[in-house]
């Protein structure tokens, strides 16, 4: 009874006399996609500074080694994401090859006195970097898809990230990632330099950063 008797009156009610219907309201729904957002950062900036070199204690038939240098480095994601690193030498042209063991392709340079080149450096991985706690194997390429398995050496012009799959290339996303880059300078043999008193050391290369 008290169930029909209420049925009732809300069928009454909708037919009273000068009812309409109620004016519509909008609902918005408003938001924004945005792409992961990644920052690299060094170590003291991303300067490194191996001092004041006696020249007189350079060798003069073959390269003299200086101590490596390690930068500290990390990559920080606000949410997890596929990146690269594009290395550019610019000071292309001026790595010694006499500088190194390791062939052109690997050495950035450090610029040139008197149209001689000075010396070279490489630039390498003292050991695996790690993303978000677990051990990552870094992989190459030349461009964004044929990626590769790569050594410990970072090299200029090519594509370098990182990878967590033991049997594939595939660049895996992470939210954070650190790792030690070692820098190993070089000069080229004292007789092939020029002979001034002062020869200053001018490297420089650049990281950009890419999502792939």
């Amino acid at each position: 009874m008290n169930k029909r008797f209420l049925t009732l009156i809300c069928l009454s009610l909708s037919w009273l006399p000068g009812a309409g219907a109620s004016p519509s309201v909008e609902l918005k729904v408003q938001g924004m996609i945005k792409p992961a957002a990644c920052e690299l950062i060094f170590a003291n900036g991303g300067t490194v500074d191996v001092g004041v070199i006696s020249k007189r204690l350079l060798n003069q038939q073959k390269r003299t080694l200086l101590p490596d240098e390690k930068i500290n480095f990390s990559i920080i994601c606000d949410a997890p994401a596929r990146v690269s690193l594009d290395l550019k030498d610019h000071r292309a042209g001026t790595a010694a090859a006499n500088a190194s063991l390791k062939p052109l392709p690997f050495l950035f340079g450090l610029g040139t006195v008197d149209a001689r080149n000075v010396g070279a450096y490489t630039l390498s991985f003292d050991e695996e970097a790690t993303a978000d706690q677990k051990p990552m194997r870094m992989v190459m390429a030349e461009n964004q898809t044929d990626w590769g398995w790569s050594n410990s050496f970072l090299m200029p012009n090519r594509r370098h990230s990182w990878t967590m799959h033991q049997s594939g290339y595939l660049p895996t996303p992470f939210s954070t990632l650190t790792g030690v880059i070692i820098l190993a300078p070089a000069v080229a043999p004292a007789r092939d330099l020029p002979t001034q008193d002062e020869i200053a050391l001018d490297g420089l290369a650049s990281f950009e950063l890419n999502y792939l």
